[in-house]
């Protein structure tokens, strides 16, 4: 029987929004969604239906979200809870955090995919969470079991004592050898002994084991015996170790931790008649947004992807607004390499015309780390080949996340600070880290790698590293509902623009 649709409420004073939002997770399917405007109807609501998550506005007349939740936490304590919140009150998201339970704020205006990605999680969670009290009341329900039974046992052992403490033990050894197979249930066995020890019988129990532990150790020295005969000489020795200190994992990450940047940038849209900034939503003109690369030349050239270098091109929006006439320009464009504690000034050097693929230029080229190396043969280019994948997902909030509380103690002001403002303190912090996971080829065609290394939005522009220590692709995607469905495009696409771009002899 397939299991039920999670419900989804969603609160907000603004129609539109709610009418958005519900809109989204219809039409992905799998999710029954219900959507209220007044805090006192959806509280109603709360008392007579259980739902699985709750998306509240923060700012609605009459009650706000932080006071909603409050509520909902008496009446639905499992379900999970999100703000959504203007960055502006970014402190009233932190202090729900702890006192209302908040599971993740969500700042408007909100990506879809990110907000998709947030209720997975949370459905996730509380899954496990439920689970986890399922299993809970089991092993209470067990334990009382095994309370009653050894209640029943001393009682009978007791009973049968009178008649000598070998009778007894007879008995008590039948009933064991009979009821009792696993190996908890031999664990029972050793402390019913030991509490059978301490009532009586303490001479025949003694003698009795005694001459046990003697067959034991018997046993256990013949085992020691065979793998000692076993055991590899010197010379195996050494050389499984030399085979082992080649593994590339540790090798690569530091090697090549280093050389892995996180970018991000901020752009606009000017009107070339007026040259005016379009604002796109209430936080104002500027589109944040980060991602990943990696440096390829002492020169500074670093290979990302050509979304994350000009972030407008996969954007439908954008282009929309694009062909309405408006033209997109940079604020800013910078990338933190780990160790490094201030910021590279980037900019375009070369766009892929055909594939997802670009160079950036860093700025100043002093300082930098030691650039990767790029596969130019087909090593580790087939499926089941071992891969490890660098990069940034999740932005400054994965970075945030990892941090210390002493370390974000340390910035001032946090909560208040523009996204800019706050990777530079990280990085000055020396808090730019990038996440390392591995994984396995799963399919390699002339244009696309798929592999199970994790990955997520953010991780965009990520090297892709085979077993000697060489990239041999460029993560560009990934497909939240397939587990290990990360994509990455072949080097090869990032060679053909380094070659373009070598002077001519």
């Amino acid at each position: 029987m397939p299991d039920p649709e999670p419900i989804l409420l969603i609160l907000d004073d603004e129609p539109i929004v709610t009418t958005t939002i519900k809109n989204y997770f219809e039409l992905k399917g799998g999710y029954q969604v219900v959507a209220f405007h007044q805090p006192a109807e959806a509280l109603d609501y709360l008392q007579d239906h259980p739902v699985d998550l709750i998306i509240t506005d923060q700012m609605m007349p009459g009650m706000n979200g932080l006071e909603f939740l409050s509520r909902v936490k008496q009446i639905q304590p499992e379900a999970v809870r999100i703000l959504l919140t203007g960055y502006a009150q970014k402190e009233d998201a932190i202090r729900a955090i702890n006192q209302v339970g908040l599971y993740q704020y969500i700042e408007k205006p909100w990506n879809n995919d990110d907000l998709d990605l947030i209720v997975r999680n949370g459905l996730e969670r509380k899954r496990l969470y439920t689970s986890l009290q399922a299993r809970i009341g089991e092993l209470q329900i067990a334990s009382g079991e095994i309370q009653r039974l050894r209640n029943g046992l001393v009682e009978l052992y007791l009973e049968k004592s009178t008649a000598g403490p070998g009778e007894a033990s007879r008995e008590l050894r039948s009933i064991v050898t009979t009821e009792i197979r696993s190996g908890a249930r031999r664990l029972f066995h050793a402390f019913l002994a030991v509490s059978v020890l301490l009532v009586a019988s303490v001479s025949y129990i003694v003698y009795s084991t005694f001459f046990s532990i003697r067959r034991e150790t018997a046993g256990l020295k013949t085992e020691l015996s065979e793998i000692k005969g076993q055991q590899l000489d010197p010379g195996e020795i050494r050389r499984l170790r030399t085979t082992l200190a080649g593994a590339p994992s540790e090798q690569i990450i530091a090697e090549y931790e280093e050389s892995v940047c996180f970018i991000q940038g901020a752009y606009a849209f000017r009107d070339p008649a007026t040259g005016s900034l379009l604002r796109l939503s209430s936080a104002g003109p500027d589109m944040f947004y980060t991602g990943t690369g990696f440096l390829v030349s002492s020169e500074g050239l670093i290979v990302t992807n050509r979304h994350v270098a000009e972030p407008w091109w996969a954007d439908a929006q954008a282009q929309r607004v694009i062909q309405s006439g408006f033209r997109p320009e940079f604020r800013f464009l910078v990338a933190y390499f780990p160790h490094r504690l201030e910021p590279f000034a980037l900019k375009a050097r070369k766009i892929s015309p055909t594939a997802d693929v670009a160079l950036l230029q860093a700025t100043p080229v002093s300082h930098l780390p030691k650039p990767a190396l790029l596969e130019e043969g087909k090593a580790g280019l087939s499926p089941g080949a071992p891969v490890l994948l660098i990069g940034f997902p999740l932005g400054l909030e994965a970075i945030i996340a990892r941090a210390s509380e002493k370390d974000l103690d340390q910035i001032p002001n946090l909560p208040n600070l523009t996204l800019e403002q706050v990777a530079r303190e990280l990085a000055r912090r020396d808090l730019m880290r990038p996440y390392i996971t591995q994984g396995h080829l799963s399919n390699v065609t002339d244009d696309l790698l798929a592999y199970d290394a994790a990955t997520t939005m953010g991780g965009s522009g990520g090297p892709l590293f085979n077993r000697q220590g060489r990239v041999i692709g460029i993560n560009f995607a990934v497909i939240p509902q397939l587990p290990g469905g990360s994509m990455g495009l072949p080097i090869r696409h990032a060679l053909a623009l380094l070659r373009s771009t070598a002077p001519r002899p």
